[in-house]
């Protein structure tokens, strides 16, 4: 696990102050001992964001072990096959494994397991329509058009597809139009607080203002989504998570 554990025992304590905090940090070391720990296959700033992003929001860092693919992709074939066989079919990220129930292996549907496991960043039930509708929308309809996008545009410029290019531009277009919609009056997806649906949606449009693609160009008519994306990038688990990527 990567991210380094914080300890009551700061050096700015005193020492009759951690004295008195013992039997507290002790209380707490064993309820993490008795949490069920998963472990998540992620890659740096891809679709795997998300999940951590929410972890972080979740405060529950200490539950996960984070494995970076790409410390066995290439390196150990022999475990990355294992990965292949047990946990993740198409050997890619993320991958969600947890203890006697298996692997999920959809960045969106972890993200909205791991809510309704903690009880947290969910809007009450009867209330979720657009919950459930923005994260299968970011997860299908947006991504399916960002990853032709990202291909056309930051991996294979050399093979150009305008035709395929021009019609994902026009699907975005509309998608982001839609999402403009959902923000009036409302400073996140499903009011004014985050849910993990934020997370979800939020990665896509985060990654759709980076210079590859098209220096930002998909959100320059849409000031509202532009906004969005920044009360996103001022959260501290959100700045937390991106840090982590690359500890």
């Amino acid at each position: 696990m990567y991210i380094k554990r914080l300890t009551y025992f700061d050096r700015q304590e005193s020492a009759g102050h951690c004295i008195t905090r013992v039997p507290e940090v002790m209380a707490d070391a064993a309820k993490k001992a008795k949490r069920a720990v998963m472990k998540l296959y992620q890659c740096p700033m891809y679709r795997s964001f998300r999940c951590m992003w929410l972890i972080h929001e979740l405060d529950a860092v200490d539950d996960f072990e984070i494995v970076k693919l790409d410390s066995i992709k290439g390196k150990d074939t022999e475990a990355y096959e294992e990965y292949k066989r047990s946990v993740h079919p198409h050997g890619t990220i993320p991958a969600l494994q947890t203890e006697g129930e298996g692997a999920i292996i959809e960045s969106g549907a972890i993200c909205l397991y791991l809510a309704d496991r903690y009880g947290k960043l969910a809007p009450p039930l009867g209330q979720r329509m657009d919950y459930y509708d923005w994260a299968l929308y970011a997860s299908v309809t947006i991504d399916e058009a960002m990853e032709l996008l990202y291909w056309q545009w930051a991996v294979t410029p050399e093979k150009p597809d305008p035709q395929g290019v021009d019609k994902m531009v026009t699907k975005m277009d509309t998608c982001m139009k839609r999402l403009t919609k959902t923000l009036e009056g409302r400073q996140y997806v499903c009011g004014d607080s985050l849910t993990a649906v934020d997370c979800i949606l939020g990665y896509s449009v985060w990654a759709a203002t980076d210079d590859m693609f098209n220096k930002g160009s998909l959100l320059k008519d849409y000031p509202e989504v532009r906004d969005y994306v920044k009360r996103l990038e001022q959260r501290s688990a959100f700045k937390m998570a991106l840090k982590a990527q690359f500890q």
